[in-house]
C-alpha cells in the first residue's frame, strides 16, 4: 500500500496561477467580444470597413476567403473602420476584436 504525502502549498505557484488566470482573462474578454463580418469584397485599392465595435479594434483574422490572395492593413485602425488591402480580388469573412 501506498501511503498517500499531504499536499504542501506553493504560495508562489499559487500567485503564479493567479496572475496567468487574470492575463488570460483580459486577453479572452477583448477577442471574446468581437464581431464577425462576412462578404467583404477587397481589392488592390484600401477598403475601409465599418467594425461596429464602439473602440479601436484590438485585431483581425481572415476566417475565410474565396481566392489565393494576401491581405494586409493599409491604415492605421480607428474608433470605426478597418483599412485594409488586398494583393488581388477577394471576398473575405473577417472576426474583428
Amino acid at each position: 500500500m501506498v501511503e498517500k504525502t499531504p499536499f504542501k502549498k506553493n504560495t508562489a505557484v499559487e500567485e503564479m496561477v493567479r496572475n496567468l488566470d487574470e492575463i488570460f482573462r483580459e486577453i479572452q474578454s477583448d477577442f471574446l467580444y468581437g464581431v464577425t463580418i462576412k462578404d467583404v469584397v477587397l481589392g488592390a485599392s484600401e477598403t475601409s470597413i465599418a467594425h461596429k465595435l464602439g473602440s479601436k479594434a484590438q485585431g483581425w483574422i481572415i476566417v475565410d476567403k474565396n481566392a489565393n490572395e494576401n491581405i494586409w492593413s493599409s491604415s492605421a485602425k480607428d474608433g470605426k473602420f478597418l483599412y485594409l488591402t488586398a494583393s488581388g480580388d477577394v471576398t473575405v469573412t473577417i472576426y474583428v476584436w
